[in-house]
């Protein structure tokens, strides 16, 4: 999913659709400004996919990997997920680098997605 949802309608609808539907829906504040989302649904027993965006305005602080971190730590906690999965599309170097941060590897690669994990266990 990446910091930045794509510009393309129908993507940005499926982006929410995945997320509303994951259960595990969390909204970003800063005091009282909404700046972010984030989700995590799972896609296998033990396998959890993470998906996130900031606003362009808060972009760029470090706030989504400090966001990442305790989405992961909470995974983590409970005992269930051994394995979280992401993607991000290629060129999005901002996403990239908040994976990177949070300790993700990169597991395949095509011109336009980067699949990422983490493994918890």
């Amino acid at each position: 999913m990446g910091l930045t949802l794509s510009d393309n309608p129908s993507a940005r609808q499926w982006a929410f659709a995945m997320w509303r539907q994951s259960g595990d829906f969390w909204v970003i504040t800063l005091g009282e400004s909404r700046v972010g989302l984030a989700t995590s649904f799972v896609i296998e027993k033990g396998v959890r996919e993470v998906g996130y965006l900031i606003l362009r305005p808060w972009q760029g602080r470090g706030l989504m990997t400090k966001v990442l971190q305790i989405l992961i730590s909470n995974l983590r906690a409970g005992g269930q997920t051994k394995r979280v999965e992401a993607q991000t599309r290629g060129d999005n170097y901002a996403s990239a680098t908040v994976l990177a941060r949070n300790g993700f590897i990169r597991t395949a690669e095509n011109e336009a997605v980067v699949n990422w994990c983490l493994e918890l266990s």
